[in-house]
């Protein structure tokens, strides 16, 4: 795939039946994950909305695409958290800008759930 601007992948996105993250003008597939995966995930998003919604914490699943680096990247964490408002980037509104400070990946957010070791994400 040749690589594009950030723009030009936010257009092309859109008309995508599969979900893609974008690195610097590289695009990359995302794959599926397993029923294990899912299960994780999914047991992970139900303990951090238990202990977060108190905070005013939003939990967000794969299907939020996040960009921490306006127009650089774009990913769609396993998992990721955000206190207060969920702010969009400007050039799109289906893109979270500002996942709280290292939950925006699953390592990230199993640290905020007091889930120790090292961080894994698990991709099949």
């Amino acid at each position: 795939m040749p690589r594009m601007t950030a723009d030009a992948y936010l257009a092309w996105e859109r008309e995508q039946p599969t979900k893609h993250e974008f690195f610097h003008g590289d695009v990359f597939a995302i794959a599926g994950g397993s029923p294990r995966h899912n299960v994780l995930c999914g047991n992970l998003v139900t303990a951090l909305n238990n202990a977060l919604r108190p905070r005013g914490c939003a939990v967000l699943t794969s299907d939020q695409r996040v960009t921490t680096v306006s127009g650089g990247r774009y990913v769609y964490p396993d998992v990721n958290v955000v206190c207060g408002a969920i702010e969009t980037e400007s050039r799109t509104t289906c893109s979270s800008r500002n996942p709280s400070p290292g939950s925006s990946t699953t390592g990230g957010a199993r640290t905020e759930a007091g889930i120790t070791g090292p961080p894994v994400r698990v991709n099949g």
